[in-house]
């Protein structure tokens, strides 16, 4: 019991950003917002404790049930953890959320599943014992988009389309406080990762047009996947040029 109580001390705890606005603890940063009707959530994790982590740090914040899951991009880990948060909601008795991710998500989950093999070996070579860590669960999402998405209208959240680290990866971009979740599209506080020698590279032309599309938005508070998010708007600039 004492090591119990002592797990849930030192687990990760939610971070907000503005009001019902925050930065949840997953594969990364994930995040929530609150709306009238619920709470919607990018990423759900790894799966197992982490994802239970995640599950709890929202829970500390707010009862409102989880009305949509939103995919940032395909890459392993960072949603294996959605059975868990579709068990919560069951278990809550709340209606099944939405599953939303850009178009190309299904497609590369399809990819990934033809060859998982040839992904183990490549992700042990890059992480070694990463495949004894996790089960990698791929649920497919519910409904996809193109270039944008008006999830919500008041608070008014839009998904938008940021080819970068994948082909797949959204942002979600909350134009009432000029806040945005960039996810893999600013990975941390460096130059995008644009490959490393075991894979094939990025396409780094169009990772940069996306950036000056996100720029564009002038936006004030900016969520990166990994680190503390930053605010300012000619900090975030810099931060993207």
């Amino acid at each position: 019991v004492l090591m119990a109580e002592q797990e849930q001390r030192n687990a990760p705890a939610g971070i907000e950003v503005t009001r019902g606005v925050w930065v949840l603890p997953s594969q990364g940063n994930g995040f929530g917002v609150e709306t009238p009707d619920g709470v919607v959530v990018v990423d759900t994790g790894p799966g197992g404790r982490k994802t239970d982590q995640m599950i709890a740090a929202l829970r500390a914040l707010t009862d409102s049930p989880v009305i949509a899951i939103c995919y940032s991009h395909g890459h392993f880990g960072y949603n294996f953890g959605v059975p868990q948060w579709l068990d919560h909601n069951a278990e809550r008795g709340d209606a099944a959320p939405r599953l939303i991710a850009h178009r190309n998500l299904p497609l590369r989950y399809d990819r990934y599943r033809e060859t998982e093999g040839y992904q183990a070996i490549l992700n042990e070579m890059q992480f070694p014992g990463i495949s004894a860590m996790f089960e990698p669960t791929k649920v497919d999402p519910t409904e996809t988009f193109d270039d944008q998405m008006v999830l919500c209208e008041s608070p008014r959240i839009e998904l938008l389309w940021v080819p970068s680290e994948t082909d797949c990866a959204l942002a979600m971009w909350l134009p009432d406080t000029r806040t945005l979740f960039a996810g893999a599209a600013v990975p941390a506080n460096f130059i995008p990762n644009i490959g490393t020698p075991q894979r094939s590279l990025r396409l780094t032309g169009r990772w940069a047009d996306t950036l000056d599309r996100l720029i564009e938005l002038r936006p004030e508070v900016l969520v990166i996947e990994f680190g503390a998010f930053v605010t300012g708007e000619d900090l975030i600039a810099e931060r993207m040029t």
